[in-house]
């Protein structure tokens, strides 16, 4: 989920004791007294029974998002970037589970995109000179041209002033997503909540699978130029290392380690999270976006 000012990627808090509902309580016909929480008032002011928890502070909604607010929902079923099979039903699942009508709960008019086509790799796809590149990028072609079709998906939404929602699984989806959103907005700030870095680029992954370099690629640590199936990306905003937070890192390579380090990138580890509680952990993320030159 793209949001733009200075905080960019963010994801819906597990274990929310606040239940979204539209119609009944379970076993019964009648609409359960619902009271609006004015604290989220502008970002999706949530109805929800009130005997639950509330949500926080309040949210001002953007200024560059259109009125009324809507969220265009795309499809990014990849699953080339990684080894295991079944990443591509992510899209598909989220929508079967009711995430639309959680958007529509939350007081957002919701565009759904559908999926982008994504076309499986080939025998005859080119592949780069492992020499040139320094190592692997396997399924280079068919994963950077998927990821072209994504760009030119999300770029649509944001023309129309929309929240863009991008769904998927592979992690390499977010070279496109991101790629998009500063090219719309150069000031936007990234928060990457992973366990990983996504660092890697294909001189310093150990695997070569794609999935490990969205931000190695979107920074512009190698020369996309020489991945076929990635010249779109030569034309992309590079991402800037004050524009990315890490928050939930536990598992890194020792070339993504060392990027971190001279970079200057803000890193926040599971052990921090454990220490100071992801409520702290994201406050201070969101304070190094917004201060960021």
């Amino acid at each position: 989920m793209n949001l733009a000012g200075r905080a960019a990627t963010v994801r819906l808090p597990i274990g929310l004791k606040a239940r979204w509902r539209t119609g009944g309580l379970p076993g019964t016909h009648k609409q359960p007294e619902l009271k609006r929480m004015k604290s989220l008032q502008g970002l999706g002011a949530a109805l929800i029974n009130p005997h639950y928890d509330t949500l926080g502070a309040g949210i001002t909604k953007p200024n560059f998002l259109s009125t009324p607010k809507t969220v265009s929902v795309i499809g990014a079923p990849l699953s080339w970037g990684q080894p295991l099979a079944g990443t591509d039903h992510g899209p598909e699942l989220l929508r079967k589970e009711g995430l639309l009508n959680c958007l529509t709960g939350l007081e957002w008019r919701v565009e759904n995109e559908g999926d982008v086509e994504v076309q499986p790799p080939n025998p005859s796809d080119p592949v780069p000179d492992e020499g040139l590149i320094g190592g692997k990028a396997k399924n280079c072609y068919c994963v950077g041209k998927g990821l072209n079709k994504i760009f030119d998906k999300v770029t649509q939404a944001h023309k129309k002033s929309n929240f863009v929602l991008t769904l998927g699984g592979d992690h390499s989806i977010s070279t496109a997503s991101v790629a998009a959103t500063i090219a719309h907005r150069p000031e936007t700030g990234i928060i990457w909540v992973d366990a990983h870095g996504d660092l890697n680029t294909p001189a310093s992954s150990p695997s070569g699978n794609m999935h490990g370099m969205p931000l190695g690629l979107l920074m512009g640590l190698c020369d996309t130029s020489l991945l076929p199936g990635f010249e779109w990306l030569k034309n992309a905003p590079v991402l800037r290392p004050e524009q990315i937070v890490f928050v939930g890192l536990r598992d890194l390579d020792a070339g993504e380690r060392d990027i971190i380090r001279s970079s200057g990138i803000r890193a926040y580890t599971m052990q921090h999270v454990d220490r100071w509680g992801i409520g702290k952990v994201m406050d201070m993320a969101l304070d190094h976006l917004r201060n960021a030159d």
